[in-house]
C-alpha cells in the first residue's frame, strides 16, 4: 500500500491522544479507536496546554486550535508564519518568521504582536519566570514576558528581550526544556549549558564541565 503521510506529532490531552502527520492530517485516538479530524495543511509547530487545547502553527500565516471534544479547528490569523509555539500559564505564545511574539487569543480571530526580536524565531522554551527565544541566526534571548516580573525576577523588564552571551558554547542551534520545571538547556556548536536568568549557569564543552556561579 502507498503511505500518504507519516506521523510527526503526538500530543496527549486529558480526553484523547492527538496525532498529526507531516502533511497536516490529524486523528484523535480514544479507547483504541482512531477518529479522523479535519486537515490543517502544512504546519511547523504544535502544542497542547493544561486545558487540553491543541494549537497548531500553520504555514498559512495562521494558527488552528482544537478544543477538548471538538471536531473542527478554529482559526486565528497572524501577520506572519508561526514557526514556534509555547504553552505558558498565561496562554499560548506564537513566535513567527519575522521575529514577532504574539499571544494566541482564546476567543479572538486575530493575534496581536506584543514583542519583536531581531531574527526569525525558530524555537521557544518556557522558563519559570519567562521565556527563552532562539533566533534563526543563533541569537538567544530571554524575557520576563508574558509573565509579571517581580523585584526578585532575573529579567530587568517584562517587555524587553535580554541577549544571552553564548560565546562559551558557540552559536546555539537548539533549546530544550531542562531537567527541572521551568529550566532550559541551550545547545551550541562547542557545547551546551543550562540557562539561569539571562546567563549560562553550567557549561559543558568538549567533555569538560565548568560551573559558573
Amino acid at each position: 500500500s502507498v503511505v500518504r503521510s507519516r506521523p510527526v506529532v503526538v500530543l496527549a490531552t486529558p480526553a484523547a491522544t492527538i496525532v498529526g502527520s507531516d502533511t497536516g492530517e490529524w486523528s484523535r485516538i480514544v479507547d483504541q479507536r482512531v477518529v479522523p479530524l479535519p486537515q490543517t495543511g502544512a504546519f511547523g509547530a504544535a502544542v497542547v496546554d493544561d486545558d487540553g487545547v491543541v494549537t497548531v502553527g500553520c504555514w498559512s500565516n495562521s494558527v488552528k486550535q482544537l478544543r477538548a471534544g471538538a471536531h473542527e479547528w478554529t482559526d486565528v490569523q497572524l501577520g506572519a508564519t508561526p514557526v514556534a509555539l509555547a504553552a505558558t500559564s498565561r496562554g499560548v505564545i506564537a513566535g513567527d518568521a519575522t521575529g514577532g511574539l504574539a499571544f494566541v487569543p482564546v476567543a479572538g480571530k486575530i493575534a496581536i504582536q506584543d514583542l519583536s526580536g531581531s531574527e526569525p524565531i525558530v524555537e521557544l522554551c518556557v522558563l519559570s519566570e519567562g521565556l527563552a527565544i532562539l533566533g534563526a541566526h543563533g541569537a538567544l534571548d530571554v524575557t520576563g514576558w508574558p509573565f509579571r516580573t517581580t523585584a526578585a525576577s532575573p529579567y530587568r523588564d517584562a517587555h524587553q528581550l535580554v541577549r544571552v552571551d553564548t560565546s562559551a558554547i558557540g552559536r546555539p542551534y537548539a533549546i530544550y526544556p531542562g531537567p527541572r520545571h521551568g529550566s532550559a538547556i541551550a545547545c551550541g556548536r562547542a557545547g551546551y549549558a543550562v540557562l539561569s536568568g539571562s546567563a549560562l549557569a553550567y557549561i559543558v564543552v568538549e567533555q569538560v564541565a565548568t560551573h559558573v556561579a
